[in-house]
């Protein structure tokens, strides 16, 4: 599925208490002892607290009763990783993208990867894989691959995987993850043309599950030209419109969202447009239908982009009071809130809900609000205010552990410059 690359900690202990497994929580040296305690694997949920796919997961996929009956055999790890606790694991096994599901053996060291969402028979699946039994050739070729990822190598993980892909009869079953696997290395190694080719091949060899819907999508982000868009187009549609395709709500939205960009891209505005209406309209309904507050908050980013999207902003006001409301320590609210709030003209009542979502942030992801400040005071016309959000942003970045500095290092590159840059303005005002 669809990978995130960039609420508070109340909602993730009722997160997990929602779930059917015994989560142990973002201790990866607690969990490697029991694992070599109990002689078990690892099966670790790398999370972060502003992932929609990540909550989506939680809510309906390991919420699942039928998870239960694997319990015993695993020793389950949930890591939140904007945490400072997540040191340790994050020194370890970089992020790449969230959510990330990883299986460990009792040592700890790597032996699967799962970037993105899973339906819940992809997670039966992954987790039978590593239950005990001898694994086919083919699987330890796909194995190998993944972990040289893991470790960065996509090139030797692109050509291992091929080398399965290739030799593996039509009818194995991991066949489609190992397709999906193959065009995001290749998309990885920058070989664009390697990633086009493969993707139209197997556009329709994979029938109309999660890897699929992948395929097509990174087709359409591999290539340029018109005809092969359109080629990814016309099977993300296929997938998109089959009711039967095993795919969450929230994957169905980021899917439609490709749509709306894609028909954009190439001047189909009223296109974009009736595909951000679709979207509106399965959001709204899995909002309603979702079984709980939380259920309910896991589409609330997707309704804000689509609102905006749809210059419906407005529309979002009352869904994030009450979200606020329910969740007075999660800062994910009042930083929306913001967002939409400035969308509306409302600046000042922005000022105020970033305040509130800044007091109530931690790790990385408060660069990410403290430059939503400075684009607030950006817009009130007030450069004080916006050199101090910024040179706020830069501190919280200082006082992070090494491996979060890390993680958040391109962004805060960015802020250097475009600091800098405010001075400079600011200098030739003065003259």
């Amino acid at each position: 599925m669809r990978i995130h690359t960039i609420m508070a900690i109340s909602l993730l202990l009722a997160a997990n208490s929602s779930r059917a497994l015994p989560w142990m929580e973002d201790d990866l040296n607690a969990a490697i002892a029991r694992a070599k305690t109990e002689h078990k694997p690892i099966f670790v949920d790398a999370w972060a607290p502003w992932c929609h796919a990540c909550l989506s997961m939680t809510e309906f996929v390991f919420s699942d009763k039928s998870i239960e009956w694997h319990a015993g055999k695993y020793v389950w790890l949930a890591v939140n990783t904007e945490k400072p606790a997540a040191a340790a694991f994050l020194a370890r096994f970089e992020m790449k993208g969230w959510p990330t599901y990883f299986v460990l053996d009792e040592k700890g060291a790597l032996i699967d990867r799962v970037m993105g969402t899973m339906a819940l028979a992809d997670v039966q699946a992954l987790l039978l894989r590593h239950e005990g039994g001898a694994a086919s050739p083919n699987d330890t070729v796909l194995q190998e691959a993944i972990v040289l990822a893991a470790k960065g190598d996509h090139k030797t993980a692109a050509a291992r995987a091929k080398t399965v892909v290739d030799a593996a009869p039509k009818n194995w079953s991991r066949r489609a993850e190992a397709v999906d696997f193959l065009v995001n290395e290749l998309a990885a190694s920058d070989d664009v043309t390697g990633c086009a080719e493969v993707a139209q091949r197997e556009l329709h060899a994979l029938g109309n599950g999660g890897p699929a819907f992948d395929v097509a999508a990174t087709l359409i982000d591999c290539v340029q030209d018109k005809p092969r868009t359109d080629l990814g187009l016309a099977r993300l549609l296929e997938i998109l419109n089959d009711p039967k395709t095993p795919l969450s709500a929230d994957d169905r939205s980021d899917g439609w969202n490709t749509v709306a960009e894609t028909r954009g891209r190439f001047g189909d505005k009223e296109g974009a447009r009736l595909a951000q209406e679709t979207r509106r309209a399965l959001l709204e309904k899995a909002a309603k239908g979702a079984p709980d507050a939380k259920g309910r908050v896991v589409f609330e980013a997707h309704l804000v982009d689509t609102y905006i999207a749809l210059a419906e902003a407005g529309r979002a006001l009352p869904m994030l009071a009450l979200s606020e409301k329910d969740f007075p320590d999660d800062y994910n609210h009042p930083a929306r809130l913001s967002r939409v709030l400035m969308e509306v003209g409302k600046k000042d009542a922005a000022l105020e809900a970033i305040d509130r979502a800044i007091k109530l942030c931690y790790g990385p992801r408060l660069l990410r609000l403290y430059t939503a400040k400075a684009d607030v005071q950006k817009a009130r016309g007030d450069a004080a205010g916006e050199k101090a959000a910024l040179e706020a942003a830069l501190a919280a970045h200082a006082a992070l552990s090494a491996e979060h500095r890390a993680m958040a290092q391109k962004p805060a590159n960015k802020l250097k410059q475009r600091l800098a840059t405010l001075g400079q303005n600011v200098e030739k005002q003065i003259k």
